[in-house]
């Protein structure tokens, strides 16, 4: 009896490394380089950035912009919107010309 339930829990856990587990690791596939400063842009008229964090930090990282990602996560710490378009403009900035620097 005991051999059977180790036997099943073996088989449960074996069974949950299929395909369901290779398909919740992808990570999401970011916002494109040529597209990061227009979404920053977008932000510093908008102050709404909620709906791209995600996406908008990973395009940074994946530019090797790890700073920027990092100033664009305390955004949720700036307690109103304007402060949010003021922080998202200077970093549009900053983003605009490390990326220059970087295609030259």
């Amino acid at each position: 009896m005991l051999r059977m339930m180790i036997l099943v829990g073996c088989l449960g856990l074996v069974s949950g490394c299929g395909i369901w587990g290779n398909e919740a690791s992808k990570p999401p596939p970011g916002i494109a380089k040529a597209e990061l400063v227009a979404t920053l842009d977008k932000i510093a008229e908008t102050g709404k950035y909620q709906d791209v964090l995600q996406q908008l930090t990973i395009g940074l990282e994946r530019e090797g912009l790890m700073q920027e990602a990092a100033n664009l996560q305390q955004f949720s710490t700036l307690e109103s919107e304007e402060r949010v378009k003021r922080s998202a403009k200077k970093l549009s900035s900053e983003v605009k010309k490390k990326l220059a620097k970087t295609t030259q």
